[in-house]
């Protein structure tokens, strides 16, 4: 009876022992490995999507501050080393006087950024299709806008034109330059609006140095004589 209590407490043990041994050797093998890896792929792709470029861009100026709207009048100041001499183009060769006269003075014609003739004081460029440049090239017509003014409220006309061109050229009346209206015959006001330009021979190079503004005032003739003794 001992004995087979004995026998029967040694197989109880032995298959305790089997049983702890089995749960101890497949317990490594069952424990997850892919869980931790797909959570941890999936935290890696969970950022957000980026925006295409041209979103972003929009974004980025939807969010700047408004911009103040532009006053009605500006204002803008020119510094330089050196005083004008004179803001009348018959009588100055100095440079900052020069560069400066399209801005208080005003062109027949100008040039814009592409260095392409723009009408100011004139209705057109005067060309051959338009009349108003001849077919042997020694006559140029030009025709004034009927709404420019001096700066005293004066109306620019053709008589400022002849008038100009007679101060450039008379003997008695010391100018910077007399190029090129030493070159031209005559100046003719048909009327009001109308100047015709006749060169001795084709001047080829009218468009680039010609009527950079009248500047002279005919209805100032009186104060001339005056000017010239000072």
């Amino acid at each position: 009876m001992f004995v087979k209590k004995i026998g029967f407490s040694v197989m109880l043990i032995v298959v305790l022992l089997a049983s702890a041994c089995a749960s101890a050797t497949t317990t490594p093998t069952a424990a997850p490995t892919a869980a931790p890896t797909t959570a941890s792929a999936s935290t890696a792709t969970a950022a957000p999507p980026m925006l295409p470029l041209r979103r972003q861009q929009r974004r980025q100026q939807l969010l700047r501050p408004p911009r103040q709207p532009l006053r009605q009048s500006q204002k803008a100041t020119f510094i330089f080393t050196q005083e004008f001499d004179s803001l009348n183009p018959l009588y100055t060769n100095m440079y900052f006087s020069q560069i400066t006269q399209q801005i208080w003075n005003c062109w027949a014609w100008d040039f814009d950024d592409k260095n392409q003739p723009q009408p100011v004081l004139v209705k057109e460029l005067p060309t051959t299709d338009n009349g108003g440049l001849s077919a042997d090239g020694k006559v140029i017509t030009l025709k004034l806008r009927d709404d420019i003014v001096w700066s005293d409220g004066q109306p620019i006309t053709a008589d400022d034109f002849v008038f100009t061109w007679q101060m450039y050229v008379d003997p008695k009346n010391t100018v910077a330059s007399t190029h090129p209206y030493d070159l031209i015959d005559k100046v003719e006001a048909p009327d009001a609006h109308t100047v015709v330009t006749t060169f001795k021979e084709p001047f080829a190079a009218w468009l680039g140095s010609l009527w950079k503004g009248p500047s002279a005032q005919a209805h100032r003739r009186a104060d001339v004589p005056k000017r010239r003794q000072h």
